[in-house]
C-alpha cells in the first residue's frame, strides 16, 4: 500500500510556490494538514520548509497580508522555527506587493532585526536585495535614490555577508530603468 511522504508534498508545494501559484500550494498544504490527522499521522504535518514554501508562494504573489498570516500562525506552532528564509519570504512579500510604503515597512523590519536579538539568525545579501527591490518597484526617482544609497552602503560595509550580488546589481539598474519610465 501507497502511503505518501512529506518531502512528496513538500516537491509539490515548492513546484506551486516557484510557480506564483499561492491558492494551489494552499490547498496541498491544507490537504497535507488534514491528511495528517485523519490517518493519524503527525509524521506528514506541514513542517518549517513547507511553511516557507508557502509563504514563498504568496511572496511571488506579492500578497503580503496571506505571507503575513501565515508567519503568524508558523510562530506560535510548536516544533517550527522561524529562519531567515522565512522572513526573506515574508519580506518579499511585502516589496511585491506595490505597497507604496513597501520599502519603509521592509526597512523598518530589517532595522529591527538587526536591533533585537530575539530573532536569532543573521541577515544576508538576499534580505537588502529584497529591500532593493521594493525601491525599484517605486517607479520613482526617489525610489531610485534610496535603492543608490543603500546599494552603496552594501559596497561600503565592513561585513561580507552584505556586499552585493548579481540580483543587487540588476536591482540597482532597474530602479533607475523603472524611474525612468515614469519621468
Amino acid at each position: 500500500r501507497f502511503k505518501p511522504r512529506k518531502e512528496t508534498f513538500l516537491a509539490v508545494l515548492t513546484a506551486y510556490a516557484r510557480a506564483g501559484r499561492a491558492d494551489d500550494a494552499t490547498e496541498v498544504f491544507q490537504f497535507m494538514e488534514q491528511f495528517a490527522e485523519d490517518i493519524n499521522d503527525f509524521s506528514l504535518k506541514p513542517d518549517t520548509a513547507c511553511y516557507t514554501s508557502l509563504i514563498w508562494a504568496h511572496a511571488k504573489c506579492g500578497d503580503a497580508k496571506a505571507a503575513e498570516g501565515i508567519f503568524h500562525r508558523m510562530s506560535n506552532e510548536t516544533n517550527i522555527q522561524v529562519d531567515l528564509q522565512v522572513m526573506n519570504g515574508v519580506l518579499s512579500s511585502i516589496a511585491e506587493s506595490g505597497d507604496p510604503g513597501a520599502p519603509h515597512q521592509i526597512s523598518g523590519i530589517i532595522e529591527r532585526m538587526i536591533n533585537d536579538t530575539d530573532f536569532g539568525f543573521d541577515l544576508d545579501v538576499t534580505t537588502f536585495n529584497i529591500l532593493l527591490r521594493s525601491y525599484s518597484l517605486q517607479n520613482s526617482i526617489e525610489g531610485a535614490e534610496n535603492a543608490e544609497e543603500t546599494f552603496r552602503w552594501m559596497e561600503e560595509t565592513k561585513d561580507k555577508r552584505f556586499r552585493p550580488d548579481r540580483e543587487s546589481y540588476l536591482n540597482r539598474v532597474f530602479a533607475w530603468r523603472n524611474a525612468g519610465d515614469n519621468h
